[in-house]
């Protein structure tokens, strides 16, 4: 048989589960056999199940092949009969059965057509998992490539010191996946708080903002958690209320930022997320009223939560 290299998260079978069907499959051992060749297989989660990566070297040749599956545990029988079906192995199942190899197709003078065959070998094979999908290496591209998957985010967010009262506000993300790392881009509006200024006159506060965010999403089954890095920019909006002197600011907003994020799933695409952030104002304006009047300072350390909804799609 060939060498087995796995990657999987705990959930998911290992590679002895594997081992254990690829012998049942693979019938009597070739001597040998170990020099045949390798397989690589990795499983990461995808939105409502599992994905697994099979990366097939045999006898000179690469092959990829992609199963779905909704349970982790499914995969364990599915690797291995692409395992087998690639190194070509008549399938052995329990009543003795054998699956018979496809007749050779022969010239005129009933001699084996050697080219026909020699492309047959060297076409990929496609295993009776309806899921699977073998792909010569060397055309599949990279395989965070073939990996890849967007999601559309949309919540609420709570900023809970970055105005002088916390102020909900709202949030929109597009996200693409490969693996365990996601990236996206988000935009953020906030109606702010207000500061009241003695006598009978108030600032009003509120954010207008955009940004990026990178995230790793380590494999922990169903669930998930994800530990997120980002920087936004934008503007702060300062407006007098019933003062003498009201004017209106804009002025520049720009934090780094690092959050851990978690997720839960509520369907086959749809997850419920959950994110506590933290960001580090660089623009920290000290507001005055009448130049002596202290109004308000951003944090050095600003925290927001967020709640929503994600839509994922393969």
């Amino acid at each position: 048989m060939p060498s087995l290299e796995w990657h999987a998260p705990p959930a998911c079978p290992d590679s002895d589960a594997v081992g254990v069907r690829l012998r049942a499959l693979w019938g009597e051992e070739d001597p040998g056999s170990e020099s045949m060749g390798r397989v690589l297989g990795r499983i990461t989660p995808r939105s409502g199940g599992w994905l697994l990566e099979l990366t097939i070297d045999e006898r000179g040749r690469r092959f990829v092949r992609q199963i779905r599956a909704a349970q982790c545990d499914d995969l364990a029988d599915a690797a291995a009969i692409a395992i087998a079906l690639a190194f070509g192995r008549e399938l052995h199942v329990e009543n003795g059965e054998r699956s018979e190899p496809a007749p050779s197709r022969r010239n005129d003078s009933n001699e084996p057509d050697s080219s026909a065959a020699n492309r047959a070998a060297s076409e990929p094979r496609v295993s009776d998992a309806g899921a699977s999908v073998a792909v010569p290496a060397a055309n599949s591209g990279p395989s965070w490539l073939s990996e890849l998957s967007f999601a559309a985010l949309a919540g609420a967010t709570l900023d809970v010191n970055a105005f002088p009262e916390p102020s909900p506000g709202l949030s929109l993300e597009g996200r693409a996946r490969s693996a365990s790392f996601a990236a996206g881009v988000y935009g953020l509006a906030s109606p702010g708080a207000e500061a009241r200024v003695a006598p009978g006159g108030a600032v009003d506060f509120g954010l207008l903002a955009g940004g990026v965010r990178a995230c790793y999403l380590p494999s922990t089954g169903s669930a998930s958690a994800a530990a997120c890095l980002g920087v936004e920019a934008g503007q702060l909006r300062v407006n007098g209320v019933g003062l003498s002197t009201s004017r209106s600011l804009l002025d520049a907003w720009m934090a780094p930022s690092a959050a851990l994020e978690l997720g839960a799933p509520l369907g086959s695409v749809l997850q419920a997320r959950m994110r506590t952030e933290g960001l580090l104002p660089l623009a920290r304006k000290h507001y005055v009223v009448d130049g002596t009047e202290p109004v308000y300072q951003p944090p050095g350390l600003a925290l927001r939560f967020y709640v929503g909804l994600q839509l994922a799609t393969d």
